[in-house]
């Protein structure tokens, strides 16, 4: 049936861990040990690179069973040795591309093999040595495993010739830091000791691991020995000079770039038309697939190449569509923007507090952020993603620093609006169904998955919830484009669930979709905070016309619940001859905190209960 798709950030944020996980996590009964990680600043052919040692011994506390162990590497971060002993035995480590269906990567490459353990209290030990050639790419470390952790140490060994800010984020009780001098080394020692650390957990709609997670944050600022010097990021400008140099080096081939974009654009009728057509073009025929690692997550390929190929990952969507609309004379430019995955996005100069690139529109003296990669969001709407980040702007020698604008959630507003009348026992009337925003952006998103020689049946399915007495007929879809603010379909509607009674009483339930009455959250199972995808506001309102001789007996009271995050608010107006229903449900902030959980769950569950009250019709007898 119809879907949800959850949009991706770009770039490789924290996937070792997750992947290693999806792989593990049916191996509960086996743990860390211990777990060293030394990093070792030093030059090496007139530059700094970081040398790594990780040393883990694992051991199975239960049964028999194996695990899966990954490590990712690519031309900037090199496997240097690997080194396995098992009392169990292993397999023999495989190494190939990195590639999925939805991450095209030409330079990240992937380590596995598996650990055996064929009986409780076996052990077994891994040592992978890498090195680290450009400090641009060594700026974070994060301490929790893929695996239940006894006692982890990270230590960093910081020459004094270099300029580094560690900033520490997440540390709990259970983790202890301190630092020491190293004379013989002339060194600065920082060592991290962790103990008893649950593994990692992959929960749906959780927040990036920055939000939850302990990691040190490592800011490289400069080098300067006795006979090297080498500068890194002192500052948001050395982040946006590498970052644009980057871009300087791209080949453009402009001519290519402005043909094309004369032909699409050539019946606009205005300036603004001409940047819709542009945007669509580009939403909806580039196919996005993510460049992860290494110099090919940050520096975008040729527009030209991404044209030819119809697909590209964000900086190539986002470098595709500055050129073509420049080449018609708009002032386009790059945006270097850390989405809301990650928690200090943009607030100090790394690589990693950026993982995505848009293209920041110039005109009629305002700024419009474009993000290809949503393909269904209308010019002027903006994904929760990136709604209140901070971006980097293309301005020649200088960046411009400017945040995306925050919408509010009617952005995203859902409306349906019916008409009933009571027939045989049935509500039986015409839907209307309209999406804006985010909302449409899902519909469409799985409408346009659907084959089309399915996509009815789809989506009766997915509007009647397959239930078999809420009978659809006349399906119609309007205005299924994203330049489009409003999508919309109508149908005509049998609800055989929504009325009971007989000759002289009726039960209405008018409310078919319940909506929200889904989203209470296991507070036993759930470990992390809950995030739903973005701000919305869901409207109902449905008119339903009373049967001559019928009067209303009794209708439920109003229900109103406001929380500084949310309100859920349903209304019953009533006159002679009929009966209106009107439900609105607001989410203010998507962010639902561990904290608010029970609040959460007791909101919905009063919902649910106001689902269940019901219309009272009785027979007129005066």
């Amino acid at each position: 049936m119809i879907f949800r798709i959850v949009g991706m950030a770009c770039f490789l944020s924290f996937f070792v861990s997750a992947f290693s996980q999806s792989l593990t996590k049916k191996d509960k009964n086996i743990v860390i040990d211990e777990c060293t990680q030394t990093f070792t600043y030093k030059i090496k052919d007139k530059k700094v690179i970081v040398e790594e040692v990780n040393e883990t011994s694992y051991v199975c506390s239960q049964f028999k069973s194996s695990a899966t162990i990954t490590e990712f590497h690519n031309q900037n971060i090199t496997l240097d040795n690997l080194k396995i002993k098992s009392d169990g035995g292993h397999s023999k480590p495989q190494h190939r591309l990195y590639f999925t269906d939805k991450v095209l990567n030409t330079d990240n490459k992937i380590c596995y093999f598996d650990l055996y353990f064929a009986k409780k209290n076996e052990t077994a030990s891994v040592k992978i040595e890498k090195t680290y050639w450009d400090l641009h790419y060594f700026d974070l470390v994060y301490f929790t495993e893929s695996f239940y952790t006894q006692k982890k140490t990270i230590q960093l060994i910081i020459p004094r010739w270099m300029k580094t800010e560690i900033i520490s984020k997440n540390l709990g009780e259970n983790i202890t830091q301190s630092v020491t001098y190293n004379s013989s080394k002339d060194a600065d020692i920082y060592t991290y000791q962790m103990l008893e650390s649950e593994a990692w957990t992959k929960e749906e709609d959780a927040p990036g691991s920055s939000y939850t997670y302990p990691y040190l944050l490592i800011v490289n600022h400069s080098a300067d020995s006795k006979d090297f010097h080498a500068d890194f990021f002192n500052s948001m400008q050395d982040l946006y000079d590498w970052s644009r140099q980057l871009v300087l080096s791209v080949e453009n081939d402009e001519n290519t770039i402005r043909t094309f974009a004369q032909e699409i654009t050539a019946n606009a009728s205005s300036e603004e038309e001409k940047i819709k057509i542009v945007y669509e073009w580009v939403q909806e025929n580039i196919r996005y697939m993510a460049d992860h690692a290494g110099i090919a997550g940050y520096k975008p390929e040729p527009p030209q190449d991404v044209l030819r190929n119809k697909y590209g990952d964000c900086k190539g969507m986002a470098n595709l569509l500055k050129h073509l609309l420049c080449s018609l004379g708009f002032d386009a430019r790059l945006a270097w923007i850390g989405t809301n995955h990650i928690a200090y996005s943009l607030s100090v100069p790394t690589v990693s507090s950026i993982n995505h690139v848009i293209c920041a529109l110039f005109f009629q003296n305002e700024v419009y952020y474009l993000d290809a990669t949503v393909k269904y969001l209308a010019f002027k709407e903006y994904p929760e993603t990136i709604q209140g980040q901070r971006t980097l702007i293309e301005n020649g020698e200088h960046y411009l620093l400017s945040a995306v604008p925050v919408k509010d959630p009617e952005q995203n507003t859902e409306t349906e609006k019916a008409v009933f009348n009571i027939e045989n026992q049935s509500l039986v009337g015409n839907v209307l169904l309209t999406f804006k925003g985010e909302s449409k952006n899902y519909f469409l998103y799985s409408v346009h998955a659907t084959k089309k020689e399915k996509l009815k049946d789809e989506l009766m399915a997915y509007l009647s919830k397959q239930n078999t007495k809420y009978e659809l007929s006349q399906l119609k879809m309007e205005s299924m484009q994203a330049r489009e603010e409003e999508i919309s379909l109508s149908y005509n509607v049998i609800n055989k669930t929504g009325i009971t009674g007989y000759e002289d009483n009726y039960f209405i339930n008018p409310d078919f979709r319940q909506n929200f009455s889904d989203l209470a959250i296991d507070t036993a199972k759930r470990k992390l905070d809950y995030w739903l995808p973005y701000k919305s506001n869901v409207i109902q309102e449905y008119e339903i016309n009373l049967p001559a001789g019928m009067k209303i007996e009794s209708i439920p009271e109003d229900f109103l619940i406001e929380r500084d995050n949310y309100t859920f608010q349903i209304q019953y107006t009533q006159s002679e001859n009929k009966l209106i229903y009107h439900k609105k449900l607001t989410i203010r902030n998507p962010r639902i905190t561990k904290a608010l959980f029970p609040q959460w769950n007791s909101d919905i569950e009063q919902l649910k209960n106001q689902y269940r009250e019901q219309i009272v019709l009785q027979k007129n007898t005066l």
